[in-house]
């Protein structure tokens, strides 16, 4: 048995069910939890459907059917505005979505990634082919370094064996 399934968009009802029994003992009939006998079912929600499925010989097979509704789910990796004018940036990744889509963010900056941040927040508005929508706001931060001195002094008067070592308490590297 072979068994597409289509989405529901998430604003209509439009999700499909298709069919295709193989096999011997044909033809195959179909009844479904509303009395229809068709091979596919149009128009659905989100939901489980139950099927009925008999070949010629009067074998019966029930099968239950998923048909999911659409959603985005997207990650956002954010690097931080950094000192003397590094700026900062935010990398969109998208676990599911329905393509195409269009991503706006705010300061009128499109696409899946944004360069040239400064420290502040963004606020992004994602719709997909199934007029699923995402928003969500991101915030930009300023990183800075608090760094230690390790010193290690000469052991005698004269000598070269001295040392300064910094070391990185907070922050990140740009």
């Amino acid at each position: 048995l072979k068994i597409i399934t289509t989405e529901v968009s998430c604003d209509k009802n439009d999700g499909k069910i298709s069919l295709n029994a193989i096999g011997a003992y044909t033809p195959y009939s179909y009844k479904w939890h509303d009395s229809s006998s068709l091979d596919s079912l149009t128009n659905l929600k989100e939901g489980v459907y139950i099927v009925k499925i008999q070949n010629s010989l009067g074998c019966m097979k029930y099968k239950k059917i998923y048909v999911p509704k659409a959603y985005i789910s997207a990650d956002f990796n954010v690097k931080n505005e950094w000192c003397k004018g590094v700026k900062g940036s935010i990398h969109t990744t998208f676990n599911h979505i329905n393509s195409p889509y269009t991503i706006s963010w705010s300061d009128s900056l499109h696409g899946d990634s944004i360069e040239g941040l400064t420290q502040g927040n963004y606020h992004v508005i994602i719709i997909d082919s199934k007029n699923c929508t995402h928003e969500d706001t991101i915030n930009v931060g300023k990183d800075s370094v608090l760094i230690e001195p390790i010193i290690n002094n000469i052991s005698c008067f004269g000598q070269n064996d001295g040392s300064i070592y910094l070391q990185r308490i907070s922050g990140s590297m740009p």
